[in-house]
């Protein structure tokens, strides 16, 4: 986890930015079922929890960024669905940054992966940093 003001100059390509776990509980199916159209227990969920869990990481792994950055894209490869008892382990890595236009862009590497090392999502983002 980078401490402080994470500036473009901070991050380095290929570097780990850092990784957390998290538990995957019935009640964070049910916060995320009460927010999206899918209900009932029995209903396999989205692949959006997996990109909310992604986007959670990156907020907490570099909770301080200068204002006026840009989520410009994003891909992602799904695997395994989440369900309830899950332990997830997220790592975020700064893959690669370039200048474009004065502008610094930085793309992001995020991996999910349960406890038993299964892929649960593997992402990319690029964002247009402040």
């Amino acid at each position: 986890m980078i401490e402080g003001l994470v500036t473009y100059e901070h991050l380095v390509p290929g570097a780990t930015i850092g990784s957390l776990s998290l538990d995957i509980m019935a009640a964070d199916i049910e916060d995320y079922r009460s927010i999206t159209e899918e209900a009932g227990p029995g209903l396999p969920l989205s692949p959006g929890l997996a990109v909310a869990l992604m986007m959670r990481a990156y907020m907490r792994l570099m909770p301080k960024r200068p204002p006026g950055s840009i989520h410009a894209s994003q891909k992602l490869q799904l695997g395994v669905p989440l369900t309830a008892g899950d332990r997830v382990t997220v790592e975020l890595r700064c893959a690669a940054k370039e200048r474009r236009k004065a502008r610094g862009w930085v793309r992001f590497e995020t991996e999910i992966r349960n406890q038993t090392s299964a892929l649960v999502l593997a992402g990319e983002h690029w964002v247009v940093w402040g």
